[in-house]
């Protein structure tokens, strides 16, 4: 019963397994898919994870959570605290959000839509305080004088009367990749006029397809000399930014004014070296379960080589073997009554009416007939199988090899 579906039951989708696996590379899209693309390279914290369908469309799915800035920080930069063990825990409430609309469905009622994406701090938590500056452009003088509205770009420079928005797409700076923050530092050098307004210099940043994204910023000078910074989040989609220097009033005036352009990307400063130091236990926890992450994703997805493992000699009846990581089985049939059938070919195929299957606590797979002499089997994800079963007909007496990845 669900509070999702009214009270009412729920349950997978059609055609959803009972087991669903799902690498950090799915995780990414998932997320990225569903509104998340700025938390998608968290997945990879995350690793490989195994998603029992039943379990998880039985009941409502966990609330979508609100990240804090620190937890965010605490997640892109892997430092060990108590904000990453909670943005953890707060990222895998979130895949489980998401995949519950992606595999599940209320079977009483219409499913409702996913809701919109929780919004995330409004603020760059990337590296936040400590990023590197990948980029930094500075203009010259620039002069302007007349008596009506001008604009023109200060960086890259120009002197023509920009017309939004197409000049300012013409006269703007492509932002590297990686970029998380632009910082403007604007300077009023001297300026003459009279009447209301002030001087001002700004910035606007637009995505390839040319539009407006997360609108504009600047700083204004009340009299000159004056400099100002003002620093802003890169806002998702953004790829270009335009630097201004305007001034927009009816009387005479004439101003002058430089800017520089700074532009961070997502990593820290490097750190001075310092001494020696005893490894951090609780990096080292960390560092060892990105290597358990990375050996069950290589086992998953990476052809392995096997290597002959235990033997069990002489088996024979209905009953079940306890296996533990391994790629498969070698089966090898003894002598064959001769009542038993068989059809020519290479190999010979047999009719012995004797079958294995896999499978762990959840169950079995479907079962595997024991047709050659001898017989290799290799299903897929056999390293989450934790049983063999068989039934071998009376008569037949099999030896079954494990078959283990090689070191």
């Amino acid at each position: 019963m669900t509070a999702l579906c009214g009270g009412g039951a729920s349950g997978p989708k059609p055609d959803v397994g009972n087991n669903i696996i799902y690498n950090s590379a799915g995780l990414a899209a998932a997320l990225e898919f569903s509104g998340y693309g700025a938390l998608a390279t968290l997945a990879v914290i995350l690793g490989t994870l195994l998603y029992d369908a039943t379990t998880l469309c039985g009941t409502d799915p966990p609330a979508a959570p609100a990240f804090t800035a620190a937890e965010l920080e605490a997640l892109f930069t892997i430092t060990p605290s108590t904000d990453f063990e909670n943005g953890l825990a707060k990222l895998r409430d979130l895949v489980s959000n998401v995949l519950w609309y992606t595999l599940c469905q209320c079977t009483s009622t219409t499913t409702p839509a996913q809701p919109a994406p929780v919004a995330l701090p409004p603020t760059v938590f990337i590296g936040a305080g400590g990023n590197a500056n990948c980029a930094e452009y500075e203009s010259g003088e620039h002069s302007q004088s007349g008596s009506v509205s001008h604009i023109i770009s200060i960086i890259p420079p120009t002197e023509t009367v920009m017309i939004f928005t197409a000049d300012y797409v013409n006269n703007s700076i492509l932002l590297p990749a990686g970029a998380t923050s632009i910082t403007l530092t604007g300077t009023l050098d001297s300026n003459t006029y009279t009447g209301a307004g002030n001087p001002a210099s700004m910035f606007y940043q637009f995505n390839n397809g040319a539009a407006l994204v997360g609108g504009g910023g600047g700083v204004s000078f009340e009299g000159a000399p004056k400099t100002k910074q003002l620093t802003v989040a890169v806002p998702p989609g953004a790829t270009r930014v335009t630097i201004t220097f305007l001034k927009a009033f009816s009387n005479v005036y004439e101003v002058d004014g430089h800017a520089t352009l700074d532009i961070s990307c997502g990593g820290p400063n490097t750190a001075a070296p310092g001494g020696c130091c005893p490894p951090d236990p609780s990096v080292v926890q960390l560092l060892q379960q990105v290597q358990t992450l990375v050996t069950l994703i290589q086992r998953q997805h990476v052809p392995q080589a096997y290597i002959n493992g235990s033997t069990h000699v002489g088996v024979t009846g209905a009953g079940e073997i306890a296996v533990s990581q391994l790629l498969g089985v070698k089966l090898t049939p003894g002598a064959i009554p001769s009542h038993f059938g068989a059809a020519a070919g290479d190999p010979d195929e047999l009719w012995l009416d004797s079958w294995i299957t896999w499978g762990n606590a959840d169950g079995w797979t479907p079962r595997e007939w024991l047709r050659h002499s001898p017989q290799i089997s290799l299903p897929s994800n056999a390293h989450l199988y934790t049983k063999l079963g068989h039934s071998f007909a009376p008569g037949i007496s099999v030896d079954v090899q494990e078959l283990e990845p090689e070191p």
